[in-house]
């Protein structure tokens, strides 16, 4: 007869011991790092969208150092939610 495997979250709960929450909290923290990391994506497109869009008047793309100054912004969000992570 097979035994029943244990799963990977079973087993990183009983090394936890009584600090299971950190585990919770830790878990949650690098989900919330993931999607920050993100945006600084989302800017970059945005900066390419608005040049293409006021190509050859590069004057017009108003908003590049507003979208550069978010991503940057956000990715050292990131970086701070992954090192309380």
């Amino acid at each position: 007869m097979k035994e029943k495997k244990e799963s990977t979250l079973s087993k990183l709960m009983h090394f936890a011991g009584n600090h299971k929450y950190y585990v919770y909290a830790s878990c949650i923290l690098a989900a919330i790092s993931a999607f920050i990391a993100l945006v600084p994506f989302y800017d970059m497109w945005r900066i390419l969208k608005e040049v293409l869009e006021v190509r050859p008047n590069f004057n017009e793309a108003i908003h590049i150092k507003s979208y550069g100054w978010h991503a940057v912004l956000f990715a050292l969000l990131a970086m701070v939610f992954l090192a309380l992570n």
